[in-house]
């Protein structure tokens, strides 16, 4: 995750959607999704929908806390739960 965190270069969004935050740092070799649940009870979030995600394309899951992401591009976050995701599907978002 360092690759993409400490990286100058790397562009950063942050959003919310349902309760969960998502930090988003893209590079010229991938896209890095953190996503945090801020609700108590568990949330899930269709990335398709959301994001213009899909997981198909490619995903390593680098953290997970309670989290987990499907191949149907749903997000399903534990009350405070995490999960750390790497794909290139989200380049277009360093736009």
């Amino acid at each position: 995750m360092s690759l993409f965190i400490l990286d100058p270069a790397t562009k950063v969004r942050q959003i919310s959607v349902d309760g969960v935050d998502i930090g988003i740092w893209t590079t010229d070799s991938g896209t890095l999704l953190v996503a945090t649940n801020f609700e108590y009870a568990e949330v899930s979030i269709d990335l398709a929908e959301k994001l213009g995600v899909d997981v198909n394309s490619g995903v390593d899951v680098v953290l997970e806390s309670g989290g987990q992401v499907n191949s149907s591009n749903i997000l399903t976050l534990e009350p405070a739960g995490s999960i750390g995701i790497v794909l290139s599907a989200l380049s277009a978002w360093a736009a």
